[in-house]
């Protein structure tokens, strides 16, 4: 109320008074004002302290100068804001600060933005060095946690989950490989096939060459029954090379299912190895002793006489044609093809001067056990997934350190 008066009577000086007794006047309420200035809490004592000088430097985690860099900092109870600096071109900046506790917050296109509290003590100077993570290195470290996290929830038998997780690390790195070949695996186990071969294709577009996500991409597209993608990529595994090795490949997986009595997973396997490579005559004779155990023993005759016209030496399809003539009761037939399987085990004790003996027939007669046709005797890479993967900087993203 004070100051509204004096401002009243300067105001009324102004406009009445002579020169002298006006500038008279104003020096009384300058001293006025002063003094008022003065008294109010806390302004003095914030004036009279001395600011503390921070001089800081924002590195990349390669420890190279970030210019351009916005620095500011924040005070927690909410006072004015001290002005954002930017780092100069050796990634440096200086600002004065009074002391106090503040939030600083680093920011730049194409970096993780940084926030970290500090305090400031009073009339210092301060050195301050800042570590700020690439943007696409922040993703690489989500895609990883959440990677980890969908193998973990896929151990611990919860597919639902693993897949979502699985998705988002893909969400958060597109390029992060891993996740998309896990996905193309579980996806094509839950029966999702089209998923399937969409993670399998982005996959390859980051790594084309893998032979066994190309197989994934293939058996997908052909259980989604798309054909025409059938058609291209078996076209284009042909033209690699890569077809007759898939192939095995694939065989030998179903040969481990029709071990495991798995009998549908193991006829799907040995057309998709005889779709890419229709000599592989193991695969023949892989269909010929399911269905002869099937009793169907016209198709199993067909089957093994491909298998023999691929391998005519081969004597586990010998054996089975002997078994498909005895089971049909063509008794010549029968002969012959017992001397031909036991022509081949001449060099086993067990059979030297019994070619055609009964303990020839005996031996042939055994029934036929899954081990005995497809077994897993060819060359294939069996393969797996593991989540011992490091983040790129296993940190928050960016580090403080100060130097003593």
């Amino acid at each position: 109320m004070r100051l509204s008066i004096a401002l009243t009577t300067y105001s009324a000086i102004r406009v009445f008074a002579p020169r002298s007794q006006r500038m008279a006047a104003v020096a009384g309420l300058a001293g006025f004002v002063f003094c008022a200035l003065l008294a109010m809490p806390g302004v003095a004592a914030k004036s009279n302290k001395p600011p503390s000088v921070l001089n800081g430097v924002v590195l990349s985690m390669q420890d190279e100068p970030l210019t351009g860099v916005a620095v500011e900092f924040k005070p927690k109870d909410g006072g004015d804001l001290p002005p954002t600096v930017t780092t100069d071109d050796k990634g440096a900046f200086s600002i004065e600060l009074h002391a106090g506790e503040y939030v600083l917050k680093l920011s730049r296109d194409g970096l993780v933005p940084f926030e970290r509290p500090i305090s400031v003590p009073e009339g210092q100077q301060q050195s301050l060095r800042v570590q700020m993570l690439d943007a696409s290195m922040g993703q690489r470290n989500a895609a990883i946690d959440a990677y980890k996290a969908g193998v973990k929830a896929y151990q611990a038998g919860d597919v639902v989950a693993a897949i979502r997780q699985l998705q988002e690390s893909a969400a958060a790195d597109s390029t992060f490989a891993e996740s998309l070949s896990l996905l193309a695996d579980l996806h094509f186990a839950q029966g999702s096939f089209a998923e399937s071969a969409d993670a399998a294709e982005r996959y390859l577009s980051l790594e084309p060459d893998d032979r066994e996500i190309q197989a994934r991409a293939y058996q997908a597209y052909r259980r989604a029954g798309n054909q025409a993608k059938v058609d291209e990529w078996r076209a284009l595994l042909v033209e690699t090379g890569a077809a007759k090795q898939m192939a095995i490949d694939v065989y030998n997986e179903g040969a481990q299912a029709n071990q495991e009595g798995n009998i549908d997973s193991a006829v799907e396997r040995f057309q998709v190895a005889l779709d890419l490579d229709p000599a592989l005559a193991e695969a023949h004779a892989g269909f010929a002793a399911i269905y002869f155990n099937q009793s169907r023993y016209d198709e199993a005759l067909t089957a093994v006489e491909r298998a023999l016209a691929l391998k005519p030496d081969d004597a586990s399809s010998l054996r089975i044609r002997f078994l498909i003539h005895d089971q049909t009761g063509n008794q010549a037939a029968a002969d012959a093809a017992i001397g031909a399987w036991a022509a081949t085990r001449e060099d086993d004790p067990r059979f030297v001067g019994e070619t055609s003996g009964k303990a020839s027939r005996r031996s042939a007669s055994r029934p036929i056990r899954p081990s005995d046709s497809g077994d897993s005797t060819l060359t294939g890479r069996r393969w797996g997934r593991s989540s011992n993967i490091s983040r790129p900087w296993d940190t928050t993203p960016g580090r403080t350190t100060r130097p003593s």
